[in-house]
């Protein structure tokens, strides 16, 4: 499963260093999403807090790399939202189900969240980022202005409007 911690280790093997997100300004951030619009839900392995977003100061550009399936007309698509709480932000009994969530690097829980396609996705992550104990609610707006999609074969390079 990929998180900070694993990447860092990969590219310590071939010779990368990963550095703090406080270290150094980022000039590119490559990643990948479950859902793109060219506004993104992260990658179901991912630890959504670590995000473009959450880079200081922000990198001049970033990259999605997916395969076509992941294109979707609007963000909640495929009824899914994953979202970062704290621990305390779960109740004791766990999640619905019974399943156990996802811990990231930082000891946080990622949870998945039903929805439907959003309307307003910018509307939607400033409620869910109110809600006492989220860290973070997995909306990605504004961050990427292009991706390289993968689809029959060949690479097509989708750039955001006025980009």
């Amino acid at each position: 499963m990929a998180t900070p911690e694993v990447t860092a280790r990969l590219a310590a093997e071939v010779g990368l260093r990963a550095v703090e997100l406080d270290e150094t300004p980022l000039d590119l951030i490559v990643d990948g999403a479950d859902e793109v619009d060219l506004d993104l839900t992260p990658s179901r392995v991912s630890a959504v807090g670590w995000s473009a977003s959450a880079s200081s100061p922000p990198p001049r550009d970033q990259i999605l790399l997916i395969r076509a399936e992941k294109l979707v007309p609007a963000l909640g698509n495929r009824g899914r939202l994953r979202s970062e709480v704290v621990r305390a932000g779960v109740r004791a009994g766990g999640p619905a189900g019974g399943g156990r969530p996802f811990v990231t690097d930082n000891g946080n829980f990622t949870l998945d969240c039903e929805t439907a396609p959003l309307g307003d996705p910018a509307a939607t992550k400033r409620a869910i980022d109110g809600i006492p104990g989220v860290v973070d609610a997995g909306l990605f707006l504004g961050t990427a202005e292009r991706a390289l999609v993968a689809e029959g074969g060949r690479v097509r390079d989708l750039r955001r409007k006025g980009s």
